[in-house]
């Protein structure tokens, strides 16, 4: 399985400076069952280290297993947030 793209991306608005919420939607090339597209929702924290906690959780339960889908997205989101691609 791979993460072929993560479209539209929407930041939300947060009262917390900190913590920036987003929502997208993630389409992964599954084997055996072409390709799948899931709503997600993720959230970029700044940690008092300096260092940047992500979470995210499918809004939708995905047709394939969410383990091994969520570290593909969580280092997607990453790399996103650390080269300035995100909203």
């Amino acid at each position: 399985m791979r993460l072929l793209t993560l479209s539209n991306i929407t930041r939300n608005d947060s009262p917390i400076h900190y913590r920036r919420t987003f929502q997208a939607a993630a389409r992964f090339d599954v084997p055996g069952n072409d390709t799948a597209e899931v709503s997600v929702e993720f959230v970029l924290e700044s940690l008092p280290t300096g260092e940047t906690s992500v979470t995210a959780r499918f809004v939708e339960h995905p047709p394939f297993p969410t383990v091994p889908a969520l570290r593909l997205l969580k280092r997607h989101i990453s790399e996103l947030n650390r080269t300035g691609r995100l909203p």
